[in-house]
């Protein structure tokens, strides 16, 4: 099934592939000024609408086997939010809360993501 990404959720995800092919991050805050969505990530709804792009563009990219795009984005403790995690569960790729207790999932999804990025370069 093939989605389709508004507009600022394209503009999300080029910066992200950019990133990814890289092989760097990227913290939320930076993201969101360089994408220019004008969220705060002080404010618990601002953070609710990057999860939201963040998530659309997840789900894009696992329906074309790609990893999951969003593992490149961190907070400043390096840490991915719940809702990466959340989403990863209903993705199929096990309990959420256990996928972020091992920290394991979250270092090999962004490995994967690089890797995949890095080669398409």
């Amino acid at each position: 099934m093939e989605t389709k990404l508004t507009q600022e959720e394209e503009r999300v995800r080029e910066i992200l592939i950019s990133v990814a092919s890289t092989r760097g991050i990227i913290y939320y805050t930076e993201l969101c000024r360089k994408a220019a969505l004008k969220l705060d990530m002080n404010i618990p709804a601002d953070r609710g609408k990057i999860g939201h792009i963040l998530g659309s563009i997840s789900s894009f990219e696992h329906d074309l086997g790609h990893p999951l795009l969003s593992s490149v984005v961190v907070s400043r403790n390096m840490e991915q939010g719940d809702g990466f995690f959340k989403l990863a569960e209903e993705l199929g790729y096990g309990e959420w809360q256990k996928l972020k207790k091992g920290k394991q999932f979250e270092f090999d999804m962004m490995n994967k993501t690089h890797d995949f990025w890095a080669k398409k370069k």
